[in-house]
């Protein structure tokens, strides 16, 4: 099988764009969902706790029911026997109605609920101890120096007791209150919920009768006095106009009647003086000019009432008409036209006559509207001259008769308001009324079975969350290549998912001749690697898989940074911490970098465990640090992959001296990775986890660049860098991390992390 360099595979820098990517729409929804994903045990651990809760709070709580009964408040009630209503805006109604309210759990009703139905000598309310609240409270108080409280009286304890089992609302905007008391009794709970319908009423009907009774006493007291004040004030009026000649006529005081009168009758005086007067102008202006064509034309309209001149001026009329008929027949000097022009002539004079008489008549009418005028103005003059003289009085009557009118009305106000107390007080009317009583509950109130679970099973919901969320941010673990990246700053290469089979060893293990014995040593061409566990081989045994895969873009990344660098040949492959999976990725790369035609070798670089050589070869005696040491030569010491053609350098003996002496044996164990670097092509190191410090940096000044392997998961993020900060190696000297044990499932629910 032979590598494919020229097409490898997009790395993690590839993908990137080098511009900026529009964001993902409902990114937050993909990573809400991916979050519960990944933490689903701790919110389910929140509900099922919070259902266990409520599950023993069911199963201990004492059954409570719970009896209503709804008041209508209506303060029309009370305006039935009143003429006048008070002020019912929608703002006072509200104010009033949740007064109400107020007072229907007051502690004074809750006293009187306990004297009405004599609770006192009820078992279930005398035998009543003091709860866990009530007796901490008590306890904080004396602690912090407060004053103990005075011991109640017995009365006291029931009506607080009452007030913890009652509950009074407004049912949304309406005038209905609805009453509630909760017992674990459905027969005693029905019972005091009536009983404080019942009080409530009966104290709202006693509180009006002691109401109307003050006022009634003090109305009646009020009433005497301002009965005499009216009285008083009306005499002094009465002897004020005796003594200034005042005279009300109800309309007003006379003399302002008179001057009226007298104003309306000098106006109708002047009017007809002054038509009588237009006349006779006219008709003396008649006579002056020549009256005889003027009447005869119509020119007089007064003249025409008259009927002597309407029957002279009819004659005048018909002779004016024979005379023209007979001056056109006979001419103008004809006797009988002669005859009717001295005719019209005669009836001229008598025309003119008649005006005269008119004339003198109107004149004796002008004369006579003319001294009506003169003696109504001298009365009105007279009057006015009594007003006046009456004026000066009138600012202190009329201040005397407004403090008449005053007192007058003052009383009689108050004589209707004790009308109307009298009638209430005869005829109380309480403005509640109960619309429904209290019946024995069937149903019991709490607790809800189904409220209780939907309640816990949201608090539940919310306390997982809770949790899963501080489980999310103190986890430091590393999940995804944005994790790792920030954590190492080393360039991210693949994921290796895990495999589920377990390594193992090989059944048969390899019999290998000691350096202590005297026969003779195998060549490198017998010693030959046994099968190794599949997991060591997955890279190369199944080419298309996903592990495969990841194991390539590894080989590739080094590939291309041998191509790029030149000579990074010794690759080392560390850990933060034992476990990681390096040995994993070690042997799977030299694989598969020796089966793409390199000439490739493996080394145990772990010598205190010799995990990798345990795992190939079981128990090994030769290796790394005896050919360091010079104990043996490297042929004697190295196996072959007949398939792979890969070599392997076991760890070593475990002597103690070579143990002892590794660290000081650097320059020979360079000389020796010199010599490998000349003889492969790639040189791959399964180096010991970081936590081994001292064999972690003897190694690294010799190698030419490391793989970072990083357990998925299990490995803290501040850990990893606090260790690669400890190497303190230069940025180019790491190849790239790997992510090892990959969960391919698990990982799905950090892809937006």
């Amino acid at each position: 099988m032979s590598i494919v360099w020229r097409q490898p595979p997009l790395q993690q820098e590839e993908i990137i764009p080098q511009h900026h990517a529009e964001p993902q729409p409902f990114l937050w929804l993909r990573q809400l969902l991916s979050f519960w994903g990944r933490r689903w045990k701790v919110i389910a651990f929140g509900l099922i706790l919070m259902l266990m809760l409520a599950a023993a709070y069911i199963a201990t709580a004492r059954p409570q029911f719970t009896a209503s009964a709804d008041l209508l408040y209506d303060i029309r009630r009370t305006y039935l026997l009143k003429e006048q209503q008070g002020i019912q805006d929608s703002q006072t109604i509200n104010a009033m109605v949740e007064s109400q309210v107020e007072l229907l759990q007051s502690e004074g009703l809750a006293h009187k609920v306990v004297e009405r139905l004599k609770l006192n000598e009820d078992p279930a309310f005398t035998n009543w101890r003091p709860g866990f609240m009530d007796r901490l409270r008590q306890r904080l108080t004396k602690f912090l120096g407060g004053k103990s409280l005075p011991a109640a009286d017995p009365d006291s304890v029931i009506a607080q007791q009452l007030l913890r089992m009652i509950n009074v609302h407004r049912v949304g905007l309406t005038y209905v209150i609805s009453v509630s008391v909760t017992s674990g009794d459905p027969e005693q709970a029905a019972k005091l919920t009536n009983g404080f319908a019942e009080a409530y009423i009966a104290d709202e009907l006693d509180a009006k009768s002691d109401t109307t009774n003050q006022t009634k006493t003090w109305l009646e007291d009020r009433l005497t006095e301002l009965r005499d004040q009216a009285m008083k004030a009306d005499r002094a009026v009465q002897d004020f106009k005796i003594q200034n000649n005042i005279v009300d006529t109800g309309k007003g005081l006379m003399d302002q009647q008179q001057l009226i009168e007298l104003s309306t009758q000098l106006e109708d005086a002047r009017a007809k003086t002054a038509d009588s007067l237009a006349k006779l102008q006219r008709i003396q202006s008649i006579l002056q000019t020549g009256v005889v064509d003027g009447v005869a034309d119509g020119a007089v309209t007064d003249a025409l009432k008259s009927p002597i001149i309407n029957n002279l001026r009819q004659k005048y009329l018909d002779d004016a008409s024979r005379v023209s008929d007979l001056a056109a027949k006979y001419g103008a000097t004809h006797i009988a036209v002669v005859n009717l022009k001295s005719e019209m002539a005669s009836i001229q004079h008598a025309i003119a006559d008649e005006i005269g008489h008119i004339a003198e008549t109107y004149k004796s009418d002008y004369e006579v509207n003319r001294a009506t005028e003169d003696s109504i103005q001298k009365r009105l003059n007279d009057t006015v001259n009594v007003a006046a003289k009456t004026d000066a009085n009138l600012v202190t009557y009329r201040s005397l008769e407004s403090s008449a009118n005053i007192y007058r009305s003052l009383y009689e106000n108050f004589l209707q308001r004790y009308t109307q107390t009298v009638q209430d007080q005869s005829f109380p009317v309480p403005e509640a009324r109960i619309v429904t009583p209290a019946t024995p509950p069937l149903v019991r109130s709490s607790p809800k079975v189904t409220v209780t679970f939907v309640l816990c099973a949201l608090v539940g919901l919310m306390l997982g969350m809770v949790l899963a969320l501080m489980r999310e941010i103190m986890d430091r673990r590393i999940y995804t290549e944005g994790q790792l990246l920030a954590a190492t700053g080393v360039p991210f290469i693949a994921r290796v998912p895990m495999i589920r089979a377990r390594p193992h060893l090989p059944a048969t293990p390899v019999k290998l001749i000691s350096n202590r014995t005297k026969t003779k040593t195998k060549t490198e061409a017998d010693r030959k690697l046994p099968a190794p566990p599949p997991v060591l081989r997955q890279a190369i045994d199944y080419p298309h898989s996903a592990f495969a895969q990841a194991i390539r873009t590894v080989g590739i990344r080094i590939s291309r940074q041998q191509e790029k660098v030149g000579d990074t040949k010794l690759i080392g492959c560390v850990s933060v911490r034992p476990g990681a999976g390096t040995t994993t990725v070690a042997v799977n790369l030299a694989h598969f970098l020796a089966h793409g035609s390199s000439r490739t070798a493996l080394i145990d670089w772990d010598f205190g465990a010799a995990s990798l050589s345990k795992l190939l070869l079981s128990k090994v005696d030769d290796g790394f640090l005896d050919v360091a040491s010079g104990f043996k030569d490297l042929p004697e010491v190295t196996w072959h992959d007949v398939q792979t053609g890969l070599r392997f350098l076991p760890s070593g003996s475990n002597r103690a001296e070579h143990a002892a002496r590794r660290l000081s044996q650097s320059e020979r164990a360079g000389t020796l990775l010199a010599n490998l670097r000349d003889a492969y092509d790639y040189v791959v190191i399964d180096l010991p986890s970081l936590a081994q410090l001292t064999d972690a940096h003897a190694a690294m000044h010799l190698l030419d660049g490391i793989v970072v392997v990083v357990e998925w998961g299990n490995t803290n993020a501040n850990e990893i860098s606090a260790a690669l900060a400890a190497l303190d190696l230069d940025e180019s000297f790491y190849l790239g991390s790997v992510m090892t044990k990959v969960d391919p499932k698990s990982a799905r629910r950090y892809a937006d992390h």
